[in-house]
């Protein structure tokens, strides 16, 4: 290591900006790493509150303060969804799961998410019973899937008694497991990317229904019979 007065001015700049880089991305892991479970379990707990909300509705006698209070459950609940897979996207970076004690398998937990997602995009949980199970039993599996890594692997370094959790459970410490699950999350992302990128291209397509009634509700109207 060159000493701070032996170094010129360019070197002293540049040891500056990658000290300032490297603090920024570890303070940006640690903060998000560290949030990350409050978006989980707010996510599983607006998830799994709908009976409650349906209960609260009912007893709403007016209309107006039912449809804030539903459309509000539903913001909410479906807000900390997007939210929790847009800060999962983070674990995508390879250098960072080999540099950082991060959850083994967060990225397979990102996965769980953008499936809970195409299933509310492709199918209906707020009328259909199965799939509202599907979806809750996806959030669970994936919550644990980054809560449970988390807590015994991550949140234990000072347990000694914990070192094999710590080892297996870690990604820096377990880096050709965390890879490996890495290259099948992103494998399954892209292959969920595709189908919901066709599924919209589909959907919106112009039917020839559509198309019809379009075409009768602009047609000049005939002329009243004198």
């Amino acid at each position: 290591m060159t000493p701070i007065l032996a170094m010129t001015v360019d070197q002293l700049s540049g040891a500056l900006g990658q000290a300032f880089h490297n603090g920024f991305r570890d303070f940006m892991v640690g903060t998000l790493v560290a949030a990350l479970p409050m978006f989980w379990i707010a996510t599983l707990v607006f998830y799994l509150m709908r009976p409650y909300a349906i209960r609260t509705l009912r007893k709403l006698s007016l209309r107006f303060a039912a449809d804030v209070f539903w459309l509000s459950y539903v913001l909410i609940r479906d807000g900390t969804l997007i939210i929790t897979f847009i800060v999962s996207l983070f674990f995508f970076y390879p250098n960072l799961l080999h540099d950082n004690p991060l959850p083994i398998t967060a990225t397979l937990s990102a996965v769980i998410v953008l499936w809970v997602l195409l299933i509310k995009m492709v199918r209906d949980p707020d009328e259909n019973p199965a799939d509202y199970r599907l979806s809750a039993v996806l959030l669970t599996i994936g919550s644990a899937l980054y809560l449970v890594p988390l807590t015994l692997g991550v949140e234990v370094t000072s347990q000694s008694h914990m070192t094999w959790a710590v080892t297996h459970l870690t990604s820096n410490a377990n880096f050709s497991v965390a890879i490996a699950l890495f290259y099948v999350s992103l494998a399954l992302v892209a292959a969920t990317g595709a189908f919901i990128f066709g599924y919209v291209m589909t959907q919106s397509a112009p039917k020839r229904e559509a198309r019809a009634a379009a075409a009768g509700a602009t047609a000049t109207p005939p002329l009243p019979a004198r």
